[in-house]
């Protein structure tokens, strides 16, 4: 199944009509497929802007998407379609995502802004295109899975943390390295803002004395 949020018209037809839809629970859990949040699919000639906003509120709420979230999707990059953007507010929540996408032509201020929550990616996080606008992080915690290649996990121009209990936690699933010591960028950021400071939620056994560092030189958060 596929959830769409703030999406315009289809077709080819000249349309300025802008589209906007938002999704906010607090109890239970929504599974989905695929999941778009701010949807400029249509390829007319005045294309409306298109957002969307999903807010996942509450220790009880989780959403879960199986494939593809994708945030602020654009078929045209012309006009008004690259200022089609989503915002995914997770507020004491938990959402579960195998992989996250930014639109390939958006421009906007597509973010994520995670208060007391908690966000694991399976796959990626936004590492298309030029990646998530902002990443704002209050005592939060982001789930990432490690690659045995050491590929990027997490793209974003702005990192904002907020608080002294921001957290990292990677997945248990066991990771082999063709060599040892490694250290290889998590998360690349154009700028970090706010307290700066995370820590592991927990050193999985595949993992013995792993460390985060904060490589500021090279504008990423290393393990």
């Amino acid at each position: 199944d596929t959830m769409f949020l703030g999406r315009d018209r289809q077709g080819s037809g000249a349309s300025s009509g802008n589209g906007t839809g938002t999704l906010s629970f607090n109890l239970g859990t929504i599974n989905v497929n695929t999941l778009t949040i701010g949807n400029q699919t249509g390829n007319g000639t005045t294309p409306g802007i298109c957002t969307g906003t999903v807010n996942v509120k509450g220790a009880n709420a989780t959403l879960v998407v199986n494939t593809t979230l994708e945030l602020g999707h654009t078929t045209l990059s012309t006009g008004n379609g690259p200022s089609s953007k989503g915002v995914l507010n997770v507020t004491n929540g938990t959402v579960l995502a195998n992989n996250i996408v930014v639109g390939s032509a958006s421009t906007a201020a597509n973010a994520i802004n995670l208060i007391n929550g908690t966000l694991i990616v399976t796959n990626t996080l936004a590492t298309n295109a030029a990646g998530l606008f902002t990443l704002n992080m209050s005592n939060s915690t982001v789930g990432l899975t490690v690659a045995a290649n050491g590929s990027l996990k997490g793209l974003v121009q702005t990192l904002n943390t907020v608080g002294s209990a921001n957290s990292i936690r990677l997945d248990a699933a066991p990771v082999i390295f063709s060599t040892y010591p490694q250290q290889f960028p998590l998360i690349k950021y154009t700028t970090w803002t706010g307290s700066n400071t995370f820590s592991l939620a927990s050193i999985p056994a595949w993992a013995p004395g792993t460390t985060l560092v904060s490589n500021v030189p090279n504008s990423s958060l290393d393990l």
